[in-house]
C-alpha cells in the first residue's frame, strides 16, 4: 500500500542506538612485541601486556615497518621485506594494531584526509593479512591497504577460560573516519573497514575509490559481547563473512551517516536526494561473491547500505532486532532470517534480482519496504506472532510472489506510526530521508 506523503518525525527511542564519535585517548601503553620472519611471512606476536603497534609501507616495495607507539618495543628489524603472509597474534592486554594508517592511533581527534594519502604510498601486501587477539580491550585499525589475499579478524581467538565467561570489550576499526558508540556503552568491539567521514565529499559521483582493496576473501569473527563492525569503501574479491556472536551487536556497511534531518522530506522511494538502488548513489562496498552476516542471540541492529554483492545472507539470532537495507544490489539469491522477537526490518531503494526470501520468525515483527525491485521470485513470510508488512506503490514486485502470515491492510494512523519506528532505529543512518 501507499505509505504518506508526510511522516512524523521520531518518537521515543525503541533501543540505545550508535552514534558516531571520536574514540577517546589512550593511557600509555607498554610491552613487548617480537618480529620473525620465516620464508618470506611475517610473524608478529605481543606479549600478555598492553601493546600498541603500526604497520606502514616501507622506502621500498614490498616492505613493511613495524612501529612501537606509546612505549611498546620491537624486537626485531625496523623494517621487513614481506613477500608471502603476515601473522598477526596479540596475545592479551589492551592492545592498539594500525594497519596502514597513520603513525600514531587518534592523537590529534581528526581524520587524516583521503588526498593526503592518496599523496603517500599504500601499504602493499602480497599474501594474507591474519590477526587474532585475545584476551582484554583490543583495537584494530586496518585502511589505506591492498591485500591481494585474504583478510581474517579474529577477536575471538585464543581467550582464557575465565574471559569465555566475560566479554571482552575490543573495538576493529579498518578503513578512515570515525568509528561509532552507543552512549550507553563503556566499551564495545567495533570492526570498521575502510570507514569514511560522514562528510566527506564527492559522494554523488560514487565517492573516493576504494580505501581498502583484497584479493580475495574477508572473514571477521567477533566473540561474546556488544560488538560494532563497519565495511565501507571496500572492493573485496571473493566473500565478506561477518559472525557477530552473542551480545548487542552493530552491523554497518556503507560510508557514514548523511549530515542533517532525516524524515523530513516526503516518501522518499528512488527519487529522494542522495538517490538509491535505482541510479542514485554509487556503491562503495562491493564484494565479488556472498556477503554474510550472522548475529547471535542479543537486540542486534544491522544496517547494509550502499552494497553490491552476487549474494546476500542475513541472520540475526533471538531478541528484538533492527534489520535495515538501503541501496543494496544483490544479482543473485537473498535470504534474510531474523527468527525469534520483535524484530523491524526496512527494505529501501534497493534491487534483487534473483530469489528473495524473508522470514522473520516468531513474536510480533514489522516490515517496511519502499522503493525497492524484487526481478525474481519473492517470498515474505512473518511466521508465528501478529505480523505487519507495508508496501508503499513504488515498490516493484515479480508476479511470482508469496505472502504468508502477515497483515497488509492499515490505517493511515498505523502508517504513519510504522515509518515513526522505522526512523526511530535507522534515522541517522538513511540517505535522502
Amino acid at each position: 500500500m501507499k505509505c504518506p506523503a508526510t511522516r512524523p518525525t521520531r518518537s521515543s527511542r525503541r533501543r540505545p542506538r550508535p552514534a558516531l564519535e571520536r574514540l577517546e585517548s589512550r593511557a600509555l601503553l607498554s610491552g613487548i612485541v617480537s618480529l620473525r620472519l620465516s620464508g618470506g611471512s611475517l610473524f608478529i606476536d605481543g606479549d600478555r601486556a598492553d601493546n600498541a603497534i603500526s604497520l606502514r609501507p616501507g622506502s621500498s616495495p614490498g616492505e613493511v615497518q613495524v612501529i612501537g607507539l606509546d612505549g611498546t618495543t620491537i624486537v626485531g628489524p625496523a623494517s621487513v621485506k614481506v613477500t608471502k603472509d603476515v601473522h598477526i597474534r596479540l596475545n592479551g592486554g589492551d592492545d592498539i594494531l594500525n594497519v596502514g594508517g597513520e603513525e600514531s592511533h587518534e592523537e590529534s581527534g581528526t581524520s587524516v584526509a583521503a588526498e593526503e594519502h592518496e599523496a603517500e604510498s599504500r601499504l602493499e601486501l602480497p599474501g594474507n593479512l591474519l590477526i587474532s587477539t585475545a584476551d582484554g580491550t583490543d583495537r584494530v585499525t586496518v585502511r589505506f591497504t591492498t591485500i591481494h589475499g585474504s583478510l581474517s579478524i579474529d577477536t575471538a581467538a585464543n581467550h582464557s577460560a575465565k574471559a569465555s565467561l566475560e566479554t571482552d570489550n575490543n573495538i576493529v576499526t579498518l578503513g578512515r573516519g570515525p568509528t561509532f558508540r552507543d552512549h550507553s556503552d563503556e566499551g564495545h568491539t567495533t570492526v570498521s573497514i575502510a570507514g569514511a567521514d560522514s562528510d566527506d565529499e564527492g559522494e554523488g559521483d560514487g565517492g573516493p575509490p576504494p580505501d581498502l582493496i583484497i584479493g580475495e576473501s574477508v572473514n571477521i569473527r567477533t566473540g561474546t559481547g556488544d560488538d560494532r563492525i563497519k565495511v565501507a569503501f571496500a572492493d573485496i574479491g571473493a566473500a565478506l563473512s561477518i559472525d557477530a556472536g552473542p551480545g548487542v551487536d552493530y552491523v554497518v556497511t556503507g560510508r557514514g551517516p548523511i549530515a542533517g534531518e532525516h524524515g523530513s522530506g516526503g516518501s522518499g522511494g528512488s527519487g529522494g536526494e542522495g538517490g538509491g538502488g535505482h541510479g542514485g548513489r554509487q556503491p562503495d562496498l562491493l564484494i565479488g561473491s556472498t556477503m554474510r552476516v550472522t548475529t547471535d542471540a542479543g537486540a542486534d541492529f544491522v544496517m547494509l547500505r550502499n552494497t553490491r554483492t552476487d549474494r546476500l545472507d542475513v541472520s540475526t539470532g533471538a531478541d528484538g532486532d533492527a534489520l535495515g537495507l538501503q541501496n543494496v544490489k544483490v544479482e543473485a539469491a537473498t535470504a534474510l532470517d531474523t527468527f525469534q522477537g520483535d524484530d523491524v526490518i526496512a527494505i529501501l531503494d534497493c534491487s534483487f534480482n534473483g530469489r528473495f526470501t524473508l522470514r522473520t520468525g516468531t513474536d510480533s515483527d514489522q516490515v517496511w519496504i519502499e522503493g525497492t525491485d524484487f526481478n525474481s521470485s519473492t517470498s515474505l513470510d512473518g511466521g508465528p506472532g501478529v505480523n505487519h508488512l507495508y508496501l508503499d506503490a513504488a515498490t516493484d514486485l515479480d508476479a511470482s510472489l508469496s505472502i504468508r502470515r502477515f497483515i497488509t491492510t492499515h490505517s493511515p494512523e498505523e502508517v504513519s506510526l510504522a515509518w515513526d519506528l522505522v526512523l526511530d532505529l535507522f534515522g541517522p543512518f538513511l540517505q535522502g530521508r
